[in-house]
């Protein structure tokens, strides 16, 4: 299983740019270890969203969200690619902090609901992510540039969840406040809980229909002989 080569290269074109652009650009910043500056995260972390999203509707490995659900994830993009930019003062960093922590339950989530398949997918393309390792670390070695960082795009892509699972470890840690850090974690706790609580509700309601149905279909093929 390979991605779609047509975004993907478009993408990572985007992505090589935004390296080559920003090649002296770097910012201190809790995200430092992966990204250069808050630009190459924010860029990236954007064309690897908008890939799975594609890829997402070009295989249908996932279901399309409902509404409800596409507005929380989009809430949670939107929160997570801005929550380096903002001010540790800002008034909004309780609200952005709490809705990051919904990447958390997105992120098992997939990884859950992908099972199997995903594990073959990645472990497919475990030889094919240690090539890339070493021909990137050749090419930086020769050019001592740093912009050959771009094609770690593909393996972003391939291991997206625990990609994701990463940065937001360490977005918690660099967060400023002991509240903000109890938001984060609470979220998707909460959000677990509720999926919890709706999924035996529709169990409940599914076990129920069943009962009604075996009911009158018993009742159905009886009531002959009664009349």
């Amino acid at each position: 299983m390979v991605l779609s080569w047509s975004y993907f290269l478009i993408l990572q074109i985007v992505v090589f740019l935004t390296y080559y652009i920003l090649r002296k650009k770097k910012d201190n910043f809790v995200l430092n270890k992966l990204f250069p500056s808050k630009f190459h995260f924010l860029i990236i972390n954007s064309c690897i969203f908008l890939t799975c999203f594609l890829y997402n509707i070009d295989r249908q490995l996932f279901c399309i969200p409902v509404t409800w659900a596409a507005i929380l994830i989009i809430m949670f993009i939107i929160a997570f690619l801005i929550l380096p930019f903002i001010n540790i003062k800002n008034k909004f960093l309780n609200i952005i902090s709490s809705v990051c922590g919904l990447g958390v339950f997105i992120s098992i989530y997939i990884l859950l609901f992908a099972r199997f398949e995903y594990l073959v997918f990645v472990l497919f393309n475990i030889p094919i992510i240690l090539i890339i390792h070493v021909f990137i670390r050749l090419l930086k070695n020769r050019y001592l540039s740093n912009i050959f960082d771009a094609f770690y795009f593909y393996p972003a892509i391939v291991l997206t969840p625990f990609l994701l699972l990463f940065q937001l470890w360490r977005l918690l840690k660099g967060l400023p406040q002991k509240r903000h850090k109890l938001l984060f974690i609470t979220t998707p706790i909460l959000t677990l809980i509720i999926m919890l609580i709706l999924t035996l509700q529709i169990k409940i309601i599914i076990d129920s229909n069943i009962v009604i149905h075996d009911y009158f279909k018993c009742f159905g093929s009886i009531s002959p002989s009664l009349c």
